[in-house]
């Protein structure tokens, strides 16, 4: 059906019309765009968008989809939800680790943390000593890990730091449950393989969430720690979205 969109404030990002406040669009085609008083006479339904911003999709150029697919069903750890180590301990105990059995989280910063230091393991320990836990630093390359993690990977006083990584130890030599770089991989690779069918389906509702946010493209780096056929996962979620159509 063709939708008439009107009262917009639209950037077309072409210099030659580079704002408009109409379109029209039909089978997911843009028909038309330009000033309302210009308007041909279309019929179809009419959408009065009051005024609101419409911009092209915008394209991520970097972006790890299906990390970030796994990490949207995690607690996530920094502001507006979390302000403080505390906040972070509050959101693990509540989070429902019935499917993984490990507490994740991500996306912590300690300069945004009320007390400007990174969850060592006597903090995570507060939400579980039961069940393991890891919470990422924002960048990505740290993680910080309760002592049943430690424990499942085996790092002690005496574990040496791997090549291009660090475990991080208190002043008697002891880990602080903080792991930099490539001593993450210590305890990451204990976390359970997800299925082909669990990636696909997370894939669909990273895709929705893109949506929701204006992204319509991205660039796969297609970096990770161990191989992965990711065209063949992309092209899965293609097809599981298109028969769900």
């Amino acid at each position: 059906m063709m939708k008439i969109i009107c009262n917009a404030k639209i950037y077309t990002a072409d210099t030659i019309q580079p704002s408009a406040t109409a379109m029209v669009i039909e089978g997911g085609k843009i028909l038309w765009i330009g000033q309302q008083e210009d308007l041909p006479p279309y019929q179809g339904e009419i959408i009065d968008v009051q005024g609101k911003v419409i911009i092209p999709g915008i394209i991520d150029a970097h972006m790890h989809p299906i990390m970030l697919a796994d990490v949207l069903e995690q607690v996530a750890c920094l502001p507006p939800y979390i302000y403080s180590i505390e906040d972070i301990i509050n959101a693990l105990a509540n989070y429902d680790a019935s499917q993984r059995r490990w507490l994740l989280g991500w996306g912590y910063d300690e300069g945004k943390l009320k007390e400007r230091r990174a969850p060592l393991k006597e903090d995570l320990d507060r939400a579980s000593t039961e069940l393991p836990v890891i919470v990422m630093r924002t960048c990505g390359h740290i993680i910080s890990v309760n002592s049943k993690a430690l424990a499942i990977a085996g790092i002690t006083k005496d574990t040496l730091d791997p090549q291009g990584g660090q475990i991080d130890r208190d002043e008697n030599g002891e880990p602080t449950g903080v792991l930099r770089e490539n001593a993450r991989n210590l305890v990451l690779q204990h976390l359970p393989t997800p299925s082909e069918e669990e990636i696909v389906k997370r894939l669909l509702k990273l895709s929705q969430t893109l949506a929701s946010y204006g992204v319509t493209s991205i660039t796969e780096l297609m970096a990770t720690v161990a191989p992965i056929d990711y065209l063949g996962l992309y092209r899965k979620a293609r097809e599981k979205a298109l028969s769900n159509a």
